[in-house]
């Protein structure tokens, strides 16, 4: 199951579906795309939308699912050539035992058309290992929106109770 924690009176859900890959199976926990429209601070829209697409890999073939995430982004734009504010994120399981520095720079998800905001320095796991397999992957700059920050919450909320990794942020300009 995928869930997006998000402010409801910065973002506004507009729709959603799970990537169909019943031809090729890529994955074996299809990403789910949502797309937002941002709203301004009255509560109105901003007339800036972008589009989360949600993985979790699958630890034994994190390597091939990260690859694949290239094809769901390009299969996204070509059914929706208006949409350039792709924001790609979730378990990547992109560290330690399940993706090297070696893989990751090696895949298409690592080309100068993406933004990797959580760094593979990151510990985004609740245990003592120190593992970044939670990610946040942008298409560009989000038209001008992308504010460059990025978090770990660590508080209360994301404790091992919920999850055993801590859920990543970002922000954006209004």
């Amino acid at each position: 199951q995928y869930a997006y924690y998000y402010n409801t009176t910065v973002f506004s859900p507009i729709n959603g579906t799970l990537y169909n890959d019943s031809e090729s199976d890529l994955f074996q926990k299809e990403p789910y795309l949502g797309s937002f429209e941002l709203l301004n601070a009255s509560g109105n829209s901003s007339g800036f939308d972008f589009t989360l697409i949600t993985i979790h890999t699958k630890p034994a073939i994190a390597m091939e699912e990260i690859n694949a995430l290239h094809t769901v982004v390009q299969d996204y734009q070509e059914q929706n050539p208006e949409e350039t504010d792709i924001i790609i994120l979730g378990d990547y399981n992109a560290d330690c035992s399940y993706a090297s520095s070696e893989e990751l720079w090696s895949s298409p998800m690592r080309n100068t058309n993406y933004t990797w905001l959580v760094p593979d320095s990151a510990d985004t796991t609740v245990s003592s290992s120190d593992c970044a397999y939670d990610r946040i992957v942008t298409t560009g700059d989000l038209s001008g929106r992308l504010v460059g920050t990025w978090g770990i919450d660590m508080s209360s909320f994301s404790t091992s109770n919920v999850s055993d990794h801590y859920p990543v942020w970002f922000d954006l300009y209004r």
